[in-house]
């Protein structure tokens, strides 16, 4: 299988709703994973994650566990939601030097994503850090 179709393949797949909330280890998910792998592995040394579609954190590369645990020390053993770590003030906040700009364009993302797949929840629990 090559890189054309794994991307067309992952594309569809996340495309459906049905699929959005599943393991990622499934058996209908094979080619998923191996590309989610493949790109993770492709990133380094550089940081890269995996999020769902709130932003909770699925997997992540040597870099990215280099980089989280060179900004905020080892990571929790509970897991972790992305957005709520960059969001609040006890998290990555207190250390992006252009809070303003970073946190207006990424509300902006959360909000649209909301809206496009209705997560409004989701969205008010991120505002409201």
């Amino acid at each position: 299988m090559g890189v054309a179709d794994i991307r067309s393949s992952t594309s569809r797949l996340l495309r459906t709703r049905r699929n959005r909330e599943r393991d990622l280890s499934a058996p209908g998910l094979a080619v998923v994973d191996r590309a989610l792998h493949y790109m993770l592995a492709q990133h380094e040394p550089f940081p890269a994650f995996v999020v769902d579609r709130r932003w909770n954190l699925l997997r992540a590369n040597r870099g990215a566990a280099r980089l989280t645990e060179f900004l905020t020390g080892p990571a929790p053993a509970e897991p972790v939601n992305l957005a709520i770590a960059l969001m609040s003030s006890d998290g990555l906040r207190p250390l992006i030097a252009n809070w303003p700009e970073v946190a207006l364009h990424f509300l902006r993302g959360v909000q649209a994503d909301a809206n496009a797949d209705g997560t409004q929840e989701f969205a008010s629990s991120v505002f409201s850090r």
